[in-house]
């Protein structure tokens, strides 16, 4: 059995009324613990999504070497001489 620690939250009266209106027969302790594990999981996975774009942007600003840059730069250079 997991170990819980029992906290009292104070909520307004409109969110408990639409948490009511949807746990159905699911006790609101245990309706809110749910909505609060799939917000956390979700803001998780989106903080590993960002890292790992954030990781592939980085990989493609570095796959170009030295000898590319330079031909781009000697390219850019020679379009614009007379």
């Amino acid at each position: 059995m997991t170990k819980v620690n029992p906290v009292g939250i104070s909520l307004p009266a409109e969110i408990i009324s639409k948490i009511d209106s949807e746990r159905g027969d699911i006790p609101r302790s245990r309706y809110i613990l749910r909505v609060l594990q799939d917000s956390h999981s979700k803001r998780r996975k989106l903080k590993e999504e960002g890292r790992r774009s954030s990781t592939a942007i980085k990989n493609n600003n570095n796959s170009q070497d030295s000898l590319d840059r330079r031909i781009e730069t000697l390219q850019s250079s020679e379009s614009r001489s007379p």
